[in-house]
């Protein structure tokens, strides 16, 4: 009796840690919108997400869609965040105007305003635009004290820090 009650035991505890390890590696998959222009844009785009922990990523360049899989141990939050620190706006997180202008010129693309709440609450409030306004070299964002003269063009470039 006691070895049947150790044996059950045993079987509990056994297939408490594979239900554990399975729901630690479910694989999830998605499609994130991500700008960008050529071929060396999707090598960084992927290698970003993949360095932020997706498993695969696989940008297709026409659609800008980046399908990527990844388990528990990221999310797409991360991975947008990756994506945006090496210059290319997602459909959540836009790149600050440094990051995009230290881009190859090649890979410089039409930026999208990102509707999302860190960049609507800071550039609701003038004052926090880059200090440095290196997104606003082309003049289209002039810095008038410590506010921007054209806050939509400021939002437009990125210049706005999340």
């Amino acid at each position: 009796m006691k070895t049947q009650h150790i044996a059950l035991s045993f079987l509990l505890i056994l297939g408490a840690l594979f239900t554990t390890n399975a729901q630690q590696n479910t694989v999830k998959k998605e499609n994130i919108k991500v700008w960008g222009e050529c071929g060396m844009c999707k090598k960084k785009i992927e290698a970003a997400a993949k360095d932020a922990g997706a498993a695969t990523a696989n940008w297709n360049e026409n659609t800008r869609m980046l399908s990527v899989s990844y388990n528990n141990k990221t999310n797409t939050t991360k991975i947008q965040e990756a994506i945006a620190a090496v210059g290319y706006d997602t459909k959540d997180v836009a790149a600050t105007g440094d990051a995009y202008n230290k881009l190859p010129e090649c890979c410089h693309y039409d930026r999208k305003e990102i509707q999302n709440t860190a960049t609507a609450s800071c550039c609701a409030d003038e004052k926090a635009c880059d200090k440095n306004m290196s997104c606003c070299k082309d003049g289209k964002c002039d810095k008038a004290g410590s506010t921007c003269k054209n806050m939509s063009a400021c939002k437009e470039k990125g210049c706005c820090k999340s």
